[in-house]
């Protein structure tokens, strides 16, 4: 029976079907089942009261959160050799000399064996058996910082622990240990000069077109890494060697 409606006319019922099976409402209870969950995940995401926050925000912080910490831990245990900004050099001076290319050897690391002239721009410091240069490390570490330039770390094979002991702690993602397998690099210096007799450490600049661009042992290293201007001498690194024209 229907309603009254102004004036006292009946107004019908809105027509209802009743289905003789009830299985067939079944996609009616679906849809409204979806629709309901769809309503209360917009009430979730729009929710505002105090004490409770938007799940998307904190799905951003937390995603932001460890993408950071993986970064800091990549950074902290593999080498990360800065890509070449422009093609290897091709020079005239012979390896290990200042002018010249890094000796071609595999440098060992954590990650794996890295090409020594794939190491640039970089301040490249080959140790002896002893080093005792924590504090050449750390200021070469200090001083490159920011500046696109990483300082790599080579000991001798035999010698990785106390070289690994050397840097530990010491600015992760700038400073990287490395074994010089078969003690090539080391040897190749030794031919050239570069390397001193006592078997201390060299310090060699390495430029971004993989030309060294000086040497430095003994006193001279010293002094170069506690001079103030050594962040401005690693960041000149970054760029290759200018090109000298004999004069007329």
């Amino acid at each position: 029976m229907g309603g009254m409606a102004e004036g006292g006319a009946p107004t019908p019922w809105p027509a209802v079907v009743v289905p003789d099976d009830a299985r067939d409402l079944e996609p009616d209870r679906r849809a409204w089942l979806r629709e309901q969950r769809r309503a209360r995940w917009r009430a979730a995401l729009t929710s505002t009261r105090s004490g409770r926050s938007r799940p998307l925000a904190l799905l951003v912080t937390l995603a932001v959160a460890v993408t950071a910490t993986l970064g800091g831990l990549a950074a902290a245990v593999l080498p990360h050799p800065l890509p070449a900004r422009v093609p290897l050099a091709v020079v005239s001076v012979a390896d290990g000399r200042t002018g010249g290319l890094l000796p071609a050897t595999a440098l060992a690391t954590r990650a794996g064996p890295v090409p020594s002239r794939a190491v640039r721009p970089a301040a490249v410091l080959v140790t002896g058996a002893s080093c005792g240069c924590a504090p050449t490390v750390d200021a070469l570490a200090r001083a490159a910082a920011g500046v696109g330039v990483e300082v790599w770390v080579v000991a001798p094979e035999g010698a990785r622990d106390s070289a690994v002991q050397l840097t530990r702690g010491l600015h992760p993602g700038v400073v990287v240990t490395a074994t010089d397998t078969g003690g090539a690099l080391r040897s190749g210096l030794d031919e050239a000069g570069a390397a001193p007799a006592d078997g201390g450490p060299v310090l060699l600049l390495v430029r971004s077109d993989g030309v060294v661009e000086e040497e430095l042992s003994g006193p001279a290293l010293a002094g170069a890494v506690s001079s103030t201007g050594i962040d401005v001498t690693l960041a000149s690194l970054t760029r290759p060697r200018p090109v000298t024209t004999a004069s007329r």
